[in-house]
């Protein structure tokens, strides 16, 4: 398959390289000229011309690319919102057959109940994630107007989990919602490929949430009048974010989990 992917260059780019290299024709469209191995076409987001020409022939993309900081608002919403808007528009003009779209958890904002589906109301806290979430409406948009095949992937904070520097922390602005990398290049991969009829939105994090406190404790001391699900308290160190969709779906099976990393780190047992 002939793929375009965005943002190439980045952390959760390379892994999608080195992952779908062997599978499929990748070229990479951006502003940073990506390792020489690759076929790279220059050029700008925000540009509708020069998008539409990089995706001429292709037959699927994954847009990667974004701003992941709210230091410019104006810029983040041009490249992460307009960005996504040409991407689509270049899609249904060269009839591109599958468009792969990486949101983020961040584009739900304060927990209403928990754990967090994929029907829970959305109001995002931050630049970045209102431009997620407006990705997600356009993907939507374009689906129904015009049979566009899209699924937009809510990804947690991508760890390399192979780095023994990252431990457990106290991060609820994200509800302590992590993902190796790994299984994020794996989530993009089924993506390619499953039959969809409209935009799925999935989550995709992993199976396990990352504080060193148990869910019984963090719902305690974060989120006493929000609602929570019985079967969510039972579970010590589940995901406050709900993958089962992505499981369906996708067929998405998260293979790295922090908590058996940590022991295995205890023990001096490589995490593979």
């Amino acid at each position: 398959m002939k793929v375009l992917l965005t943002g190439g260059t980045g952390f959760i780019g390379k892994a999608v390289l080195s992952r779908l290299d062997r599978k499929h024709e990748i070229s990479i469209f951006g502003r940073t000229k990506p390792e020489p191995k690759y076929e790279f076409v220059k050029g700008d987001l925000r540009n509708l011309e020069a998008v539409s020409r990089a995706t001429n022939n292709i037959e699927a993309i994954i847009h990667l690319g974004a701003v992941l900081v709210d230091k410019d608002p104006v810029e983040t919403m041009e490249i992460n919102t307009m960005g996504t808007f040409n991407l689509l528009e270049a899609a249904v003009k060269n009839n591109v057959k599958r468009f792969v779209f990486a949101s983020s958890i961040q584009a739900i904002g304060d927990a209403v109940y928990l754990p967090i589906n994929e029907d829970h109301p959305c109001k995002p806290k931050n630049i970045y994630g209102l431009s997620k979430l407006m990705g997600e409406e356009l993907c939507s948009f374009y689906s129904r107007l015009y049979n566009l095949s899209t699924i937009s992937l809510r990804i947690g904070g991508v760890l390399d989990w192979k780095d023994l520097s990252k431990k457990p922390g106290d991060w609820p602005e994200i509800l302590w919602s992590c993902v190796d990398v790994r299984d994020v290049t794996h989530g993009i991969d089924l993506s390619l490929d499953v039959e969809v009829t409209k935009n799925e939105i999935l989550f995709i994090t992993a199976a396990d949430q990352f504080s060193a406190e148990s869910i019984p404790i963090l719902v305690k001391k974060h989120f006493p009048r929000v609602k929570i699900s019985k079967d969510f308290l039972s579970r010590e160190r589940a995901s406050f974010f709900d993958i089962s969709k992505a499981r369906k779906v996708l067929g998405y099976q998260p293979k790295y989990d922090y908590h058996t990393y940590i022991e295995l780190q205890k023990k001096g047992i490589a995490h593979e």
